[in-house]
């Protein structure tokens, strides 16, 4: 049977390689930009003396980006802050993805400068490197570069001291020395030259032979659901669900962070077939969708 996807379709028109390397890091200006914690300065500055200790003439310019869960090419006056601060910087250093949001924030924020021009590397926590990815992905710069860390979020540390500094900031940094000099002057792949094309075959409709009470035990191997029973989105049931909207069924009623996906009329159709919704509830389930991208709202934060 004819089946259909819930999957959106994500636009990937427009993904930027990545800026050309440094080809030294000798007399070069590093920037350093830090989030709203205040540990990610103090992990810069440290990284700034580890990385002065091996280059001499490097200089530094330091910037901290207060606002929480923010990117900032929406904050016109920072976004002023930054271009200007930009000038005469050879390259960026981001710190630090050590929470999901934070991390996901940050990473919008140095994929944001990669697209600016300026070669830039961001510290995250290891087990987060993926949120930096995809996140990186989802606002076009598939191969941003990360140095991953064990450095656990401190927000939580009463006090940041010497002692926090000599016996976790140091030590956790100091061994990634190299691979923060390596992102910021190894040449690049010919993956990173390439601009990313995001394969949407997922989202298409698709032909289903398996047994029809096994069809949500397979959408949740495909990672569409949480693993309930949905009601199977078939091309019937689909073709159904869209007489409660006269709307275009490829009209795009929004983007959905963070990946950014098409909420086409006919994916929210189908997933409210999964769901077991009646067709007068699509001019509802739509001004939801409308509802819950609204910058008031602040979905991903």
């Amino acid at each position: 049977m004819k089946l259909y996807s819930p999957w959106a379709t994500v636009n990937a028109q427009g993904a930027k390689p990545l800026s050309p390397r440094l080809d030294t890091m000798e007399n070069k200006t590093i920037g350093l930009l830090a989030h709203f914690k205040g540990h990610s300065p103090l992990m810069l500055e440290v990284l700034s003396e580890l990385l002065k200790e091996k280059y001499p003439t490097l200089k530094f310019k330091a910037l901290q980006y207060k606002r929480d869960t923010s990117e900032i090419y929406k904050d016109p006056e920072f976004d002023r802050t930054i271009k200007e601060w930009l000038v005469g910087v050879d390259a960026v250093i981001g710190a630090y993805g050590d929470a999901g949001s934070c991390c996901m924030f940050h990473a919008y924020n140095c994929a944001y400068i990669e697209k600016l021009g300026v070669p830039t590397v961001m510290l995250v926590k290891e087990d987060l490197c993926d949120v930096g990815q995809k996140s990186a992905t989802s606002r076009l710069v598939p191969n941003l570069r990360f140095v991953r860390t064990k450095i656990k979020d401190l927000s939580f540390v009463p006090v940041l001291d010497q002692n926090v500094i000599d016996h976790v900031i140091r030590p956790g940094l100091a061994p990634h020395v190299d691979e923060v000099i390596a992102a910021l002057t190894s040449p690049l792949t010919e993956e990173e030259k390439t601009p990313f094309v995001k394969d949407n075959s997922m989202a298409e409709p698709f032909e289903y032979d398996g047994k029809a009470g096994d069809i949500s035990d397979y959408f949740y191997r495909m990672g569409w659901t949480t693993g309930l029973p949905i009601n199977a989105p078939t091309e019937e049931a689909v073709e159904e669900m869209l007489r409660g909207t006269d709307l275009p069924r490829d009209y795009v009623v929004a983007e959905i962070p963070p990946m950014m996906g098409e909420a086409t009329v006919e994916k929210i159709a189908v997933n409210a077939v999964m769901a077991g919704c009646l067709p007068t509830y699509l001019p509802v389930l739509i001004a939801a969708v409308k509802a819950i991208v609204e910058p008031n709202i602040h979905l991903e934060g």
